[in-house]
């Protein structure tokens, strides 16, 4: 059933492992609000949507988990997602970067998820690599030169050799360019003309959501559309290699 989200509090982790979000909602299909867990891996669209946003800090930090004071009769870790345990950094990143969207610093938002899909891809990279019987090192560009470690050229080599498609390539130099704008640019608002070139980007990542968002400011902009799309792509690259590691 589609419906809005009208709105979201309280977000805690709704397990240890961080695999979950218990928070409370309103939507459009009941008037009151609701007790909701929201997961990556729900069948809903809007259970998706729902932990994304959360993990992006759009709606406060999301409080630790607290371990029931009663004995859990089921066995919780056969129910995790294969992907949290393909590549379990996933959720370091996630924990540092919910503690800097608390902060409110848009500069520190795009430096840390910057940081964190640049190691990401480079780990998705070197299992790609490694699954193939490759050196690490020898990722190449389309005319057989090798990329090097830059973090431009892992993003042209990762898709030249067929890793990632032309829309995630895309995304990737979308948040490359933001979070290098974050780094050296002093003015981090439209006033500064470096930083308004970067709406292209914002428009890229924006293209992987629904088209109601009409965010046309930066810092709007680098705490829901950049932090989303970070978050997707890191557990997109992961259960991309947790299928991989199964098959």
């Amino acid at each position: 059933m589609k419906f809005q989200i009208i709105s979201v509090r309280d977000p805690v982790w709704s397990n240890a492992e961080n695999t979950q979000i218990d928070c409370v909602i309103r939507t459009s299909a009941y008037p009151d609000e609701l007790p909701f867990t929201a997961s990556p891996n729900d069948p809903e669209t809007h259970g998706r949507e729902i932990f994304s946003r959360c993990v992006s800090g759009e709606f406060g930090e999301i409080r630790p988990y607290s371990r029931p004071l009663h004995k859990e009769n089921s066995n919780t870790s056969n129910m995790l997602p294969q992907w949290t345990l393909a590549l379990p950094q996933v959720y370091g990143f996630i924990r540092e970067a919910n503690i800097e969207n608390a902060r409110n610093s848009p500069r520190a938002i795009g430096l840390v998820w910057g940081a964190m899909i640049e190691s990401m891809l480079n780990s998705f990279i070197d299992n790609q690599l490694s699954l193939k019987g490759r050196k690490t090192t020898s990722l190449r560009y389309r005319n057989g030169n090798k990329c090097g470690f830059t973090f431009e050229g892992r993003i042209d080599g990762a898709h030249s050799e067929g890793m990632i498609e032309s829309d995630l390539r895309d995304h990737f130099h979308a948040i490359r360019r933001i979070r290098n704008a974050c780094a050296h640019e002093w003015q981090l608002s439209y006033e500064n003309p470096n930083v308004k070139e970067l709406a292209a980007d914002f428009n890229i990542l924006k293209s992987a959501y629904d088209p109601k968002f009409q965010l046309d400011d930066f810092e709007s902009l680098i705490k829901i559309i950049f932090s989303q799309s970070c978050c997707q792509i890191m557990i997109y690259l992961a259960e991309r290699t947790a299928s991989q590691k199964d098959s």
